[in-house]
């Protein structure tokens, strides 16, 4: 991939891309922040310096490096064959969330869903900014789908043999007891 300034670059390159650490978000902020100061327009680092900023409470500085990303005009590459956009998308829905900005949050949550429809987070997000916009059928709906991906196998009513929770769910799995 190619940014600005025609160098080749690639998501989670420099000190950041081992310091995932389950548990530690500062130590990964700490390592993002850095190749921040390397490169401060490297969307990039942006979508998941601002993502990180999310989780850890900080939504309105996230939405600022969102906007200083979405400012670059270039994409940005995901994990696991996800796109990056959707992935980005939620981040942004979830800050919007945090700061109880629920119709932009759910502009941009039900985009990314469209991106990526297999995007549970965006999907369990979305439920939850239903929920408190009233629409509780489809924010059960939301739920679901956004349970599927996690753990497939464990939308049962009661006992083997359940019919799923609406069309198109996995198949129920035996319960055992």
């Amino acid at each position: 991939r190619t940014r600005a300034g025609g160098a080749r670059t690639r998501s989670g390159e420099g000190a950041a891309g081992s310091a995932v650490v389950p548990g530690k978000p500062s130590a990964a902020l700490a390592a993002w922040s850095i190749d921040y100061a390397k490169e401060p327009r490297n969307p990039a680092v942006l979508v998941t310096l601002a993502g990180l900023l999310a989780r850890m409470g900080m939504p309105t500085e996230a939405l600022a490096l969102f906007d200083a990303a979405d400012a670059t005009g270039a994409s940005v590459a995901a994990p696991a064959g996800l796109k990056g956009q959707a992935v980005a998308l939620n981040n942004r829905g979830y800050a919007l969330l945090l700061l109880r900005r629920w119709k932009e949050a759910d502009v941009a949550l039900r985009k990314a869903l469209a991106l990526e429809p297999q995007l549970s987070e965006a999907a369990r997000n979305l439920a939850f900014v239903l929920n408190q916009e009233g629409d509780r059928e489809e924010a059960r709906r939301m739920f679901f789908v956004g349970v599927w991906r996690v753990r497939p196998q464990t939308i049962v009513r009661s006992g083997a043999g359940s019919k799923p929770e609406s069309p198109g769910a996995p198949p129920a799995a035996p319960v055992q007891r």
